[in-house]
């Protein structure tokens, strides 16, 4: 079957990945796109020759393709989502979805109103075919019960290349709610649980000179059935990592002990290969290989389109880490920042 999609929005990078993903499928062609800002429509042409520049936002919301692809403004996720249900059309947004709950709201009264999908964009979870792993493993019962989750999430600011609206406090939403939305949704996930939000932390410790930034965040949580989790964000990656960022998650069970090196395995120069470490009780410890494989994402969105499932990512799964994420941004204390000299 085929289907079309267009795109509204274009202010982080992550959409080429989620239109390559959705065309790579060969069930998916790219019908308009729609930017304010000329030199990212100029570069998104560039790269997707097929599309058709549409002249406004109205135009893409009026036209017969199934689904909107957005990377837009943090702010502006949350009413955009509306816009298109409204206009019958599935929202599949990168992540952060929202900066407020209450565009989360009205986004889930949206849904349940129109019928459409709304598919969140986490994509270090629901691309990871080492995620998928584990999960399986949890419920299939060989990994015990979740017990706690640490989700480690720096990232390379390269501050001179982000644009003005990343230091713009409303525009933004918060370093938490941004990239540590990653974490918090897997921790959904593995744990099969609703997060709890319990004591967080942002700052903007090392960058006075964007007053309105945060360049660290952490916090801890628990679990509606028990288990626990902490997750720590930061913009402060050191350029001489090969990598944008040293992603971990480490999961304990009643059974085992999981170690997720995401990214990289620092300490594995020169190669520096992602692994996933599993130890059990009944068990060795051994390296779970599945480098080079990728989680079906879009060919489950796909399906999810044609038959009404939420197989890809359940609304319900990213409404609730959304809901957590932004809770514990807006409860976070702010730390004092560090004076250079």
């Amino acid at each position: 079957m085929s289907h079309t999609f267009s795109v509204i929005g274009l202010n982080h990078g992550h959409i080429n990945g989620q239109v390559q993903g959705l065309l790579k499928t060969g069930d998916w062609s790219i019908k308009h796109v729609y930017a304010a800002e000329p030199d990212l429509l100029e570069a998104f042409t560039t790269k997707f020759t097929d599309v058709t520049v549409a002249e406004s936002e109205a135009q893409v919301l009026e036209d017969d393709s199934e689904l909107i692809a957005s990377a837009s403004i943090n702010a502006d996720r949350g009413p955009l989502a509306v816009r298109a249900l409204e206009a019958g059309k599935h929202f599949f947004v990168d992540k952060p979805c929202v900066t407020t709950l209450k565009d989360l709201e009205v986004i889930k009264a949206a849904v349940e109103a129109t019928g459409k999908k709304w598919f969140a964009f986490f994509g270090e979870m629901v691309l990871s075919a080492e995620v998928e792993w584990v999960r399986e493993e949890l419920r299939k019962g060989n990994l015990g019960e979740p017990v706690h989750f640490m989700g480690l999430g720096p990232h390379s600011l390269r501050i001179d290349s982000r644009p003005d609206w990343m230091f713009n406090g409303r525009q933004y939403g918060g370093i938490l709610n941004d990239i540590a939305s990653h974490q918090m949704a897997q921790f959904c996930y593995w744990m099969d649980q609703t997060p709890i939000p319990q004591f967080s932390r942002v700052g903007n410790l090392y960058h006075p000179e964007r007053p309105e930034f945060q360049d660290f965040g952490d916090a801890s949580f628990g679990g509606s059935k028990g288990a626990t989790g902490y997750l720590r964000v930061d913009w402060f990656t050191p350029a001489g990592l090969p990598s944008w960022g040293d992603i971990k998650q480490q999961l304990i069970t009643t059974e085992a002990y999981i170690e997720h090196r995401k990214n990289l395995d620092i300490g594995d120069a020169p190669d520096y290969k992602a692994k996933l470490i599993v130890t059990r009780s009944d068990k060795e410890t051994e390296v779970v290989d599945l480098r080079g494989q990728k989680a079906p994402f879009f060919e489950r969105l796909t399906k999810d389109v044609e038959d009404g499932t939420e197989t890809a990512i359940p609304f319900e799964l990213g409404y609730t880490a959304s809901k957590a994420i932004v809770e514990v941004q807006q409860q976070a204390i702010t730390l004092e920042g560090i004076k250079k000299p």
